[in-house]
């Protein structure tokens, strides 16, 4: 994984990620790839996912809140997860995921 923006790549996958905070649709495996690298974990049972795939790129900020992004590759979406409910730098995330748009929620949902 590569760096970008504020964000450092990295290798946690057992943080604990217990707030979603956002999504961004229309993303395709190939390109979200070529963008961020190789995921750090790739989910394909489908008895834990929502029926199908799931590709998860694991990132840290300077304050060391982590923020996971998980690929449901059949739906095409990300959906953005964080460590703390305040998320991460909103500049961040663009820089991250450009040029894909993001929708942050107004109030982020505990999972």
């Amino acid at each position: 994984m590569r760096p970008h923006a504020g964000l450092t790549p990295a290798d946690d996958r057992e943080v604990l990620l217990t707030w979603i905070i956002g999504s961004a649709r229309a993303i395709d495996r190939d390109a979200l790839r070529a963008r961020l690298g190789p995921p750090v974990h790739v989910e394909t049972n489908e008895r834990r996912t929502l029926g199908g795939d799931e590709e998860w790129w694991i990132y840290r900020d300077a304050a060391g809140r982590h923020l996971g992004l998980c690929l449901r590759v059949p739906f095409r979406e990300v959906v953005l997860y964080a460590s703390e409910s305040s998320g991460v730098d909103d500049d961040d995330l663009a820089t991250l995921l450009a040029p894909w748009q993001v929708a942050l929620f107004e109030h982020p949902e505990r999972r």
